[in-house]
């Protein structure tokens, strides 16, 4: 972060100490407690000065260039503060430093001397979302809100879907600014939990605030909860015409794919599971979410070259796809493989792998009414409740689910029919399940 260039104002302006000050304004809001951090704003100066820097006179790009690089600093701004009769412009750009091309072309902002603070906060948020990959018609809006509340917000788009450090980063950015109603709606979305039903209703009785499309986002969202839909028949409708309208967006594609695979049968959607795949194999780079749905589907379409490039994307995002790889090798009957992989994984999780396999397994309610009668986990309960139309919200009674079944089925040879016949029942699978009465 390099002083300003100062056009159109004496030293005595307070334009001039805008410029001088740049660094140490934006080191105050950007601290590296959301990802990014500014570089010691007096040393860069120092150097910048011994340079040949001055406020009138900056230096060439590639003198700058070099001056970044050699401070060892990933992404350089270039600014400057345009001072005139009818106030005050700030002006910058965000260079790659490795690279030495544009990341963020030049934005700007405008205002009177007074509101000259106000205006550093809103340069600071324009390059951040721009930097981001926030359209420029959706940022104006951001400009409102602290810096710090932004930074966690967009730190939280980076982070993998569902994780507890993406919604702990949502949360964050609420606490920062209790008007951001993007933080409270992303909340929800991570994972849809009931207990962040209040951050549902914040985002709902505020959704004027929120963009267009995450305005309709949130009606499909809150179904069950707030608005009409009250269905998963309906809700599946919702992603369906949200796709339709935005079809470039990756992240409704993803969850109206999701949405069909795991409750289209039971919302008795025709063809639901083929229309699933497709969906999902439309995606250009499907997150970790939608690359495990897919995979599962590809397995129960006995697919297994296909299951095997996709195994191999999972890994490639750092995971292990133990799961997917079990289910593999169950399916084309390498038993030694199965062993090998069940030895890794605990049977209790393949038990909650495998649960979650019984929702696709095509055979709808009837399985998932079995399930329950028998077990009562919890974790279908809101399934249930989709079906009949009426909500029965799952409680986390995970820890007790998964003590129970590590005491019926501890993990060895002898249980994996017992799991695959009990928890899978996929009909399209009888020679994996050949192979596996023989293990």
């Amino acid at each position: 972060m390099l002083p300003f260039r100062i056009v159109g104002a004496d030293s005595a302006s307070p334009a001039w100490d805008l410029a001088r000050s740049m660094g140490d304004l934006f080191e105050l809001k950007v601290t590296g407690e959301f990802g990014r951090r500014i570089a010691h704003p007096p040393s860069v100066a120092e150097q910048w000065r011994q340079a040949g820097g001055t406020p009138d006179t900056p230096l060439a790009e590639q003198t700058e260039l070099r001056l970044a690089r050699a401070l060892g600093v990933g992404a350089l701004v270039r600014g400057t503060v345009v001072e005139s009769d009818s106030g005050i412009t700030l002006a910058a750009s965000l260079m790659d430093v490795v690279a030495g091309g544009l990341r963020v072309p030049t934005v700007q902002v405008d205002g009177t001397v007074e509101q000259r603070f106000d205006l550093v906060d809103r340069l600071i948020v324009e390059l951040l979302a721009r930097d981001a990959g926030h359209s420029p018609q959706d940022i104006p809006r951001l400009r409102h809100h602290r810096p710090e509340a932004v930074q966690a917000l967009l730190a939280g788009h980076q982070e993998r879907m569902f994780s507890s450090e993406q919604k702990r980063l949502y949360r964050e950015a609420l606490a920062e600014d209790s008007s951001l109603a993007d933080a409270a709606f992303y909340v929800y979305v991570n994972g849809e939990d009931p207990r962040d039903s209040v951050e549902l209703r914040y985002a709902w009785e505020h959704q004027e605030l929120l963009p267009e499309r995450l305005r309709a986002y949130l009606q499909v969202i809150a179904a069950g909860r707030h608005g009409t839909i009250q269905t998963e028949a309906q809700k599946i409708a919702g992603y369906e015409a949200l796709a339709s309208r935005w079809p470039e967006w990756q992240e409704i594609q993803e969850e109206l794919g999701g949405e069909l695979a795991l409750y289209g049968a039971l919302a008795s959607i025709p063809n639901w599971r083929t229309r699933a795949r497709e969906v999902l194999e439309s995606v250009a780079s499907p997150t970790y979410y939608a690359l495990t749905i897919l995979t599962e589907l590809v397995i129960l379409d006995g697919d297994s070259a296909r299951a095997r490039v996709l195994i191999d994307s999972l890994k490639a995002q750092g995971e292990t796809a133990l799961e997917h790889r079990w289910r593999l090798a169950l399916q084309v009957g390498d038993s030694s493989t199965v062993r090998e992989l069940l030895a890794e994984q605990p049977g209790v999780d393949l038990g909650g792998v495998a649960l979650g396999i019984a929702k696709i397994d095509g055979r709808g309610a009837a399985i998932v009414d079995s399930l329950v009668e028998a077990f009562r986990p919890e974790v279908f309960t809101s399934i249930w409740g989709w079906q009949r139309g009426h909500e029965r919200w799952w409680r986390d009674e995970r820890q007790e689910t998964r003590a129970f079944l590590r005491r019926r089925f501890p993990p060895s040879d002898a249980t994996i029919p017992l799991y695959y016949t009990l928890f899978l029942g996929v009909p399209e699978d009888a020679a994996a399940r050949e192979a596996a009465s023989r293990l």
